[in-house]
This record gives structure tokens, sequence and C-alpha cells, in this order.
């Protein structure tokens, strides 16, 4: 019997499939295990990139976050005029040509703040822990503030100096630009920032321009008369000087009809013939005498009391006197002087009242000035002196005989000039004895001119013997006026001479690009030798001094109505709504442009404590003629304005006054300027804290570094993540 034996097919088929799905399954293990490795891995990676970046921005924050802090720690220590407890020093380096550092790590307390918070969090919740560990700031790279290209301000030339050959110096030289950088480095986690920022720093001595003077202007008058217009009233309380380029003209005010005061017996002997203290001729007291005002006579200008106070009492005088053949016996009236006298004389007076002058170089009586006049510090004159020929400055207004003093410029007065014809008649009486009646006919004469000076004669000396026996006569005789007359008295015709041979004679538009900023065009490039004599000391364009530039005035106050200064403030439309006052030392100044010109108006504006020597400077141009406008009835400031000021109020203003003129013309109100010798007639020493150290809050560098945890490539065993942004 046959056995077959059948193989079935599928038996072999699920043998070779189990071998090969061995491999697949293999296969996809590994492909799954490095799937999940991989995504573990990217993970990973993914969650320390998000950490290095989650810590480099604390890091970055909190490194900025120090930085300003420490921009605030700075401002305070050197700028900040409550508190300057580093100023000192860092002005010793800058100016010996170094730098400075300071360690401020200490001092953050922000920073430090954030510092244990993060902290106690790290304690707590396992956070990373935050630190900062350093934190510089370095006063570098300081040179000189350059305010033109081809060293206007630089050189001596366009500096004025007094005839007496003082002041006349630049400023530049002593105002330096640099910089701060802070540097600091904070950690966060695994990350560590080290960030640098620089900022500018302006070293300004914020003095004030030209404080030797009450009033300075840099530009000629060109003949302007000083009449026209309110009041201007200037006080040099002594020590302040005047220089008024001119030429100007000026009425004298006075008695201006050519009589005394007021007739009759032991009259007028006080005033001597001026009806009062006139803001042109005072009455001076003990040290300057009465004689020495309006060029007299000099039988009229002795100004004893019973002699009707140095002038006549009438248009129409005379007197009946005894004598013994010759010799005048004084009976205490017009006929005494009058017959020691030849038979025509010329005399002058003012030429308008009391009442009709308007402006006064020696203050003002009863306007708070204290003692009338108040003398500015002059510059003296020989008789006929030539202004180049100046023989020094009047400290005790008590000149030597012969001398005047005067302004520093140049100021025609207008006199009127009175004739007086003597008529005498004698009848003999007895023996030598005759009675003689003598009379005068006083007629009013021509104007005449003449430089504009106070007289600095000693006292007359009347010798009561030789008037008395009349064997000196000759002696009392002048053949004329004194003074005007000695000098070489003026003619009309002579006033338009000088106005074309004197004067700065800065061009318009010269001044308008040379205090814009610069230069005004390649064309027409200002240089120093274009200008000689022209600057007070110390001017500059002060826009350029400044690191912040505000667009109002109300912007620039640290507060409500104060205004804290490190320094300059540039501010475009120097507009105050209120009054306002100011803390510290600085510079408030404005080019005001031509659409808002006629809008800048000033308030009231005072320091904040008087008794400190706190001041602020006002720095103002403007390319159209319009002044500034000043609504107030005090200002105490040191003022700059080309334009000059337009008081909408009577104005007094304590301190001084730069212009290119003073417009006297254009004022709406009276202006009277009071020369603050208290905070501008001081010795050096006085003026170490006007040195201002001014940080600009803008930002002229900023670095950063970061690094990871220890054990990477870099210089200090740290992996460089990020090099620099």
């Amino acid at each position: 019997m046959a056995r077959f034996i059948i193989h079935s097919p599928s038996v072999h088929l699920r043998r070779d499939r189990l071998g090969l799905a061995l491999p697949l399954v293999l296969g996809a293990l590994i492909i799954l295990t490095l799937l999940i490795f991989a995504i573990s891995q990217g993970s990973t990676e993914t969650y320390r990139l998000s950490a290095i970046i989650n810590h480099g921005n604390h890091a970055n924050f909190m490194a900025l976050g120090a930085a300003e802090e420490m921009h605030d720690l700075v401002w305070n220590m050197v700028s900040n005029p409550l508190d300057l407890s580093e100023r000192q020093a860092v002005l010793e380096a800058v100016y010996g040509g170094g730098e400075f550092e300071l360690d401020l790590l200490s001092k953050l307390k922000e920073a430090h703040k954030q510092e244990i918070k993060q902290k106690k969090a790290g304690t707590e919740n396992k956070k990373p822990q935050t630190a900062v560990y350093e934190a510089k700031a370095r006063f570098h790279n300081f040179q000189t503030l350059a305010y033109s290209a081809n060293g206007l301000y630089s050189t001596p030339t366009p500096y004025y100096r007094s005839p007496d050959g003082q002041f006349g110096q630049p400023a530049e030289g002593k105002d330096y630009f640099g910089f701060v950088t802070y540097t600091v480095k904070a950690q966060h986690g695994i990350i560590t920032k080290t960030m640098k920022q620089t900022r500018p720093v302006k070293i300004v001595d914020m003095k004030p321009m030209g404080r030797e003077y009450v009033l300075f202007e840099m530009d000629t008058a060109r003949g302007k008369k000083l009449n026209d217009g309110p009041p201007l009233i200037i006080w040099g309380n002594e020590k302040g000087r005047i220089r008024m380029d001119g030429p100007y003209q000026l009425d004298v005010g006075g008695q201006d009809d050519g009589k005394s005061g007021s007739g009759g017996f032991f009259s007028s002997g006080a005033s001597c013939g001026i009806a009062g203290n006139s803001v042109s001729y005072p009455k001076s007291g003990q040290k300057w005498y009465d004689d020495a005002y309006v060029p007299t006579p000099k039988w009229l200008a002795g100004c004893i009391p019973w002699f009707n106070g140095g002038r006549p009492s009438s248009h129409f005088i005379g007197g009946i006197s005894p004598q013994i053949c010759c010799p005048l016996i004084p009976l205490g009236n017009d006929a005494m002087g009058m017959a020691a006298q030849p038979n025509a004389q010329t005399y002058l007076s003012a030429n308008v009242p009391v009442t009709g002058q308007n402006f006064s170089m020696i203050g003002s009586p009863g306007a708070g000035a204290g003692t009338f006049p108040n003398w500015f510090q002059g510059i003296k004159y020989a008789a006929n002196g030539k202004l180049e020929e100046a023989q020094g400055v009047a400290d005790s207004w008590d000149p030597q005989e012969k001398f005047e003093v005067r302004h520093e410029g140049i100021i025609i007065a207008n006199y009127k000039s009175w004739k007086l014809q003597k008529l005498c008649f004698c009848i003999p009486v007895y023996g030598y004895f005759q009675i003689c009646i003598h009379g005068g006919m006083i007629s009013e004469g021509g104007p005449i001119q003449d430089y504009y000076g106070f007289k600095g004669d000693k006292q007359p000396e009347v010798n009561w013997m030789a008037t008395i026996i009349g064997a000196a006569v000759n002696l009392m005789s002048m053949g004329g006026a004194t003074g005007i007359f000695e000098a070489g008295g003026m003619a009309m015709s002579n006033i338009g001479a000088i106005m074309q041979s004197v004067g700065t004679q800065l061009m318009s538009n010269f001044v308008t690009g040379m205090l814009g900023g610069g230069n005004i065009g390649a064309a027409g490039v200002v240089a120093p030798g274009d200008v000689k004599g022209a600057f007070p000391t110390g001017f500059r364009p002060m826009t350029r001094t400044a690191v912040r530039h505000f667009a109002t005035l109300e912007e620039a106050l640290w507060k409500k109505n104060t205004l804290l200064l490190d320094g300059t403030y540039w501010v475009d439309e120097l507009v105050a709504k209120n009054d306002f006052e100011y803390v510290g030392h600085g510079y408030l100044a404005s080019l005001a442009p031509e659409t808002v010109a006629n809008e800048v108006v000033l308030k009231k504006v005072t320091p904040k404590n008087p008794k400190k020597d706190n001041y602020l400077s006002i720095w103002y141009n403007t390319v159209t003629p319009t002044p500034l406008k000043v609504d107030a009835e005090e200002i105490e400031a040191s003022i700059f304005s080309m334009p000059g000021i337009d008081p909408q109020k009577d104005l007094t203003l304590v301190g001084n006054l730069m212009c290119s003129n003073h417009n006297k013309d254009l004022m709406k109100s009276s202006l009277n300027i009071i020369y603050d010798d208290e905070k501008l007639a001081q010795e050096e020493e006085f003026y170490k804290d006007f040195f201002t150290i001014s940080v600009s809050p803008k930002l002229d560098a900023f670095t950063t570094v970061i690094h990871v945890k220890p054990g990477g490539t870099g210089d200090d065993g740290v992996m460089n993540f990020v090099e620099t942004l």
C-alpha cells in the first residue's frame, strides 16, 4: 500500500515571514527610539535656548535699570544744584587733563531691591537668582568746546576793552565737551550681561557775561535821542560800568529857562539853580560839587546861598550897591556878582525841564535805590580829553581838578546858551562914595553841544577879601562860561561828523549769522579780524552749551513754576505763562524763530532762595528786530537780548543788560536797571560753583556682551552666546 506525504506551502510561508518581520520590528524600534531621543533632545535644547533667552532678557532689563539708576545718581552727584557731592572732583580731573571714575555699586538702591526680590524667589521657588556686581561711571575724552571754526570766540580782538584797558576776554577754553560711560554687569541665572552706555557731558562756565557792566551795548546808536520813549533809569551802585557806544543825543534836564530855581533872598543854594534833583545833573552831596554840573560862569557857579542859587532870578535883573570908588560891597543880590564881571557874558542851562528828562545814568531820586545819586563806575578824562585818553576809573567819585567822569561811549549833550548884557550907572555921593545901579538883560542864545560828562572840579574858593575891596576883580572873571567853552564846545554842525566816525558799526546781517551759531555762509564767513571791540567779556552763542532742547519753557520747568538749573536749557518758545523761580546756576537760551518772536514774553523771574548764590542768565536772539517782551514788574537775572527789552509794564531789572541797542524809543513802559553788585561784582572765588556739569539724557553709544554659565570658551571661562548686539 502506497503512502503519500503531502507538504503544505503555508507552513514554509509562515516561517519565511517570521524571518522577514524581525528586522522590520527591530528597525521600527530603533527608529522610534531615535525619534524619542531626538524629540527629547529637541525639547531640551528648546528649553535651554528659552531659558537662555529668558535669563538674558532678565539680565538685560536688570542692566538697563541699573544703568538708568546710575545716570540718576551721577546727575545728583555732579549736576543737581541741591547736591553736587562729586562735582569738584570731576572738575579737577577734567581741567587737569585726566579722567575720573565713580564706583556706584554700593549706591544702587532700586537695582539691589530687585536683586533681593529675585534671591527670595529663588529660595522659595527654586527660581534663578539675579545680581548686579559691577556699576561704574567713567568721565573721559574731554576737549574744549569750540563755538566757531575760525576762532571768532577764542581770540581777544572781537572783545571790547574799556578805555582804561580792562576786561575784554573770551570765555572759550573754559568750556569742555566729553562723555560719561556707564558700565554695568548683571547676572540672572546662567546669563551674565555686561552693558555699556555712553552719554554726552558738557562742563560750562556759567558766570554771567559782561558782569562788570550794568548796561553793555554792542552796536552803534547812529545818533538816536535818549529823550525819546519812556524812562530808562540806570543804577550802577558805584560798581557797575556803563558802555553805550553811541553816539546818542541827550537833551539835558534841569532849569531850562536860564534862571535859578527860585528867586529871592537866601534862595536855592542847595539845588544850585537846578530846581531840585535832576536825573541829568543831581545834587551830589559832599564829594562832587554843584558847580560841576551844568557849566556856568564862575561867578554864577559858587552856589553861595545869597547869590540866588548860582543863577539870575529873573531875565531882567538889577540892584543898587553903595561903593567906595570901584570896590563892590556885597549886598546879597544879583548885583554883587554881576558888577564884578565883563559887560557881556554867556552861560549855559539845561535844555528841558526836570520833568521832561526821562534818561538817567545815576538812578532816580526817591525810587528805592538808596542815596541819590547812585553813581556808576565811570572813566576819568582830562579836560578836553579824547575818548582813547582815559585817565583811569573814578572809584570814589571825587576826581581831581580839571577832570570829568563819563560812561564808556559817546553821548552828545544838548544845552541852551544864554547871553547876559550888563548895564551899570554910578552916581557920586560924597567923596569916594558912590551909588551904582546895576542891571542886566538876559536873552536866549543858540543851542550848543558837548560830550555829556560829570565835571570833577574841586569846590570853588571865593576870595571874600577881594570881593569886598575889589582889589582882584579879574581873578573872578573867566571872560565867559566855564566847562564847555574851556573844553572847546562843539558847534551843531560837528555832530554829524562825530556820528560818522564812532561806533562799532556791526551790520545787521552779520549779527544775525554770527549769533545764530556760526558763519553766515561760504561767501561771507566772519573772521575774528572783522569784529573789533564788540563783545562783552565771556560772550559766545550759549545754545552751543546746551544738552537739553525744549520746545516750550513749560517743558523745561523742574516742577510747577520752578526752574532747576544745571547748565543751559535751549528753549524755542520763551513764553512764560506764570511767574517762576530758579535754583542753581545756568542759562535760558533761545533763538526765537520768526514765527514766534512776537509771542515771546517773560513774567516775573526771581531766585527761589535770595540768600544763596543762585543766578540765572537769559540769552535771547532772533532774526527779527522784536525786543524781548517782559510782562512783569521785577526780574532778577542777567539778560542778553540782541534787540533789547520791551517792558509791558514798569519794570525793574536787578542784574545787568547786554544788547545791540537798548531801543528805548521802542519800549512800552519804563525800565529801571539796577546793578546787582552782590552777584556780579565779586572776586573769582565767589564763582567757583558757577561751573556746571550737564549730563545729557541721550545715548551716544550702547553695547552689550552676554555670557552663559562657566565652562565655555570666553575670556573669563564662559562660552560666548551672543558676542555683541
